[in-house]
């Protein structure tokens, strides 16, 4: 920010970012949950370790269905996805992104999991809108 002369304005997003994580994990939106954030539907890419979205589920206490050995960003089939036993998964790219995933996912039956999208996409990029996107993450896994 001071490279910038905009010190103050990075003060205040970094007040911001800590006002609102810190009470996150006590809130327990998401303890328990086994979680996947698909970033893509066609073919089914899954945000892995190290990603903003990983991020995101680990300030909520969500449990990650991705195994250490995956890669950051690993293409799943279907079977896979059931296979991980995840309980939410999070549609990144938004509303039509989740549509899509829902009707694919319909063919599993009552063991398929529940998928979640914010109207518009979330988690998808760096930036000061991370703090609004894990507010909207925790909203839409509760």
């Amino acid at each position: 920010g001071a490279l910038f002369d905009k010190g103050d304005v990075v003060e205040a997003l970094l007040a911001r970012r800590a006002a609102t994580f810190a009470p996150l994990a006590a809130r327990e939106a998401a303890h328990g949950k086994r979680v996947v954030v698909v970033v893509g539907h066609d073919p089914l890419v899954v945000a892995g370790k190290g990603s903003f979205a990983d991020s995101a589920l680990s300030l909520l206490g969500a449990e990650t269905a991705l195994l250490p050995t995956d890669p950051q960003w690993p293409q799943w089939s279907l079977e896979a996805l059931l296979s991980r036993k995840v309980d939410v998964v999070v549609a990144a790219e938004g509303e039509a992104a989740a549509a899509q995933l829902r009707a694919q996912l319909r063919a599993l039956g009552p063991r398929a999991p529940r998928v979640v999208a914010a109207k518009d996409p979330i988690l998808m990029r760096p930036g000061p809108s991370f703090v609004d996107d894990v507010v909207r993450l925790e909203q839409l896994l509760q």
